[in-house]
């Protein structure tokens, strides 16, 4: 799980173009092979992948995917998904970092095949509070809380303007999610799935195999600039123990062949 990348700026949830280039040459070199969404759809449906699969995701559309990260993975044959907040394509929405443009996507879509965007939300991508979000609390209108039947619609008229938008600039389905904050609900998920999404992510940290509820599937942090990329492997190996035979120990230097899928 990345966000944004920046050559100067640090801290929260950026780091540098050197910084994710090394991170995927050394995972690279430690034995990952990274796959695109659409191999991570044909594993989840009972396909196969490469040993050590991992998937790379980006949230929030930020346009430094465009300009670094996508470059970087082009030039490694890395696929990976980066899940956009669509309602910032329009020219007045109240954005501080920029973010991609409906044509620089068209373009790096038809470039690589092995790229996808997927579905962020249209405008629901907020805190209400600590714990609820735009897609997940029941809002207020003049001092009036919203019925089950407002919130409904609204949350629902969100999901689809966003699949809308992306249908267009997308070369395969829309059928992906990734929460804002991770935060979701049984409500929520029921109303993604009713318009067609398939595999939601959250920020948990874990791998997923078949076994995983596809609307809850969990991530790998990469995207920290506290983050080595032995501690992003590590992690992966911490996470690897519960799913992997008692009597498999992992080498220092190598991830051994089981069956999953390490979303980073």
């Amino acid at each position: 799980m990345f966000h944004d990348i920046d050559p100067v700026s640090k801290g929260g949830d950026i780091i540098t173009p050197r910084k994710f280039s090394q991170e995927l040459d050394d995972l690279l070199e430690q034995g990952m092979h990274f796959i695109s969404l659409e191999q991570f759809r044909q594993y989840m449906a009972g396909g196969s992948v490469p040993d050590n699969a991992a998937l790379v995701t980006f949230d929030d559309g930020y346009e430094s995917f465009y300009k670094y990260a996508y470059p970087i993975m082009k030039q490694r044959s890395v696929g990976g998904v980066c899940f956009v907040i669509t309602g910032d394509f329009s020219k007045n929405a109240h954005v501080y970092i920029p973010h991609m443009t409906a044509k620089e996507i068209t373009d790096m879509v038809a470039a690589d095949p092995d790229i996808e965007v997927q579905v962020h939300t249209d405008s629901l991508h907020y805190k209400t509070d600590l714990s609820h979000d735009g897609l997940t609390a029941y809002l207020m209108h003049n001092g009036v809380k919203e019925t089950k039947a407002q919130y409904l619609k609204r949350i629902n008229d969100d999901t689809k303007i966003s699949i809308a938008k992306l249908k267009t600039l997308n070369s395969r389905p829309i059928d992906t999610f990734a929460y804002p904050y991770g935060l979701y609900t049984p409500t929520a998920i029921k109303v993604l799935r009713n318009n067609g999404i398939r595999y939601a992510f959250t920020v948990q940290t874990g791998l997923a195999t078949r076994q995983t509820d596809p609307m809850l599937l969990p991530r790998i942090n990469g995207g920290s600039p506290s983050l080595t990329s032995a501690s992003v492997f590590n992690s992966i190996m911490k996470s690897l123990q519960p799913i992997q035979p008692n009597h498999l120990k992992p080498k220092p230097n190598h991830i051994h062949d089981t069956s999953h899928v390490s979303a980073a």
